[in-house]
């Protein structure tokens, strides 16, 4: 039996055929045969592995090259167009653990010195992909973050599959954090902290998906003096804060070297038919000023009500007498001391009288 190294056995001799032509069995004849066969046998793959590949092994159109012991040290390569995975539950297994790097898992781009990338593609006319990464060996019921793509948008998402619980996500900082940043589970981000009130020192903020609202906050328990929020131009005078409503600026605070300017917009250019203010002593004789205890600490207050100035000032005074929140907490009137509309009277009514003292004085 002859093998001619490509996986072709052939017959050297018929012994059917050699006992009709009265050909007997000689030894050279068998011992011929048999050493095709052993030939044939030492230069094949064994099922318990003794013979290693030498060359590509096709199956089915698909090429598995250069086979050795999987987790050796050796290289193997599957060439092909598609790898096909079937079954309930299939997986690729092996040490994905924290070991050191020669002992787990690794994807690797087979170019020397090149740049690793992986992709992940959906099949036909699909338009979604994704990774996904679950808390737990049995994906039904779990916690899991995913990285996607659809027609429509890119995502990052903490959710849950079954009865799972979705998880905070969190963004670490450096080896082992620390966390600089997390989304809670309601859609509340914080920077700098784990909870609205958490403990910690420093400023913390939050923007809440509930008022809608950025918000910082300081959990100084110490007196050491931190700062809430900041703003800072670097180097240079003009807008550390800008107010807009829609499109267009509002208000801005302006610092310099030698200062801060708090503004509202007033340009002439958007003013139409400016006339001289009259009627500023009646404003300021139904302005009711007051003095108080406040309810938190006692502590003594002067001023004006809020609701007792929208009376004579409705520009003054922000929000609505005796309104509640919806969960039926108060909500708490406010009022701008420093409002155009009270500075625009007093110095009117300050004019007039100046104008009158000046009269009385030159008679």
């Amino acid at each position: 039996m002859a093998f001619n190294g490509s996986g072709v056995f052939t017959r050297l001799y018929n012994w059917a055929n050699d006992a009709a032509a009265s050909i007997k069995i000689r030894a050279d004849r068998f011992d011929a045969e048999m050493d095709g066969f052993a030939t044939g046998l030492s230069t094949c793959m064994t099922k318990d592995g003794q013979q290693l590949p030498t060359a590509a092994q096709n199956f089915n159109g698909q090429n598995l090259t250069n086979v050795g012991a999987f987790g050796s040290t050796g290289n193997n390569t599957f060439s092909g167009t598609t790898t096909l995975f079937s079954g309930t539950a299939a997986r690729i297994q092996g040490d994905f653990s924290n070991a050191t790097l020669t002992n787990r898992a690794s994807l690797q781009t087979s170019t020397t010195n090149g740049a690793t990338g992986v992709q992940v593609l959906p099949n036909g006319s699909g338009t979604v992909s994704a990774f996904n990464c679950f808390n737990n060996s049995d994906p039904t019921n779990a916690a899991y973050i995913g990285i996607g793509i659809s027609s429509g948008n890119t995502s990052l998402t903490s959710a849950n599959t079954g009865s799972g619980t979705a998880l905070p996500l969190v963004i670490y900082v450096g080896s082992g954090g620390p966390e600089v940043a997390r989304f809670a589970t309601d859609g509340t981000f914080f920077a700098g902290a784990t909870s609205l009130y958490n403990g910690g020192l420093g400023a913390k903020s939050y923007f809440s998906s509930a008022t809608k609202a950025l918000t910082a906050v300081t959990t100084d328990s110490t007196g050491s003096g931190y700062t809430a929020i900041a703003a800072a131009r670097q180097n240079s005078d003009g807008s550390a804060i800008e107010l807009w409503r829609g499109s267009s600026i509002v208000g801005q605070v302006q610092v310099s070297a030698s200062g801060t300017t708090y503004g509202t917009i007033s340009d002439y250019r958007l003013k139409n038919n400016p006339q001289p203010l009259t009627g500023s002593g009646a404003f300021i004789d139904a302005l009711q000023p007051k003095t108080w205890t406040w309810a938190a600490g006692g502590a003594a207050g002067v001023g004006f009500i809020a609701h007792e100035v929208a009376a004579v000032s409705p520009r003054s005074v922000s929000g609505q007498k005796d309104a509640v929140n919806e969960d039926g907490s108060p909500k708490y009137q406010g009022m701008e001391y420093g409002s155009a509309e009270f500075i625009a009277n007093i110095v009117a009514e300050l004019q007039s009288l100046r104008a009158r003292v000046a009269a009385l004085e030159a008679a």
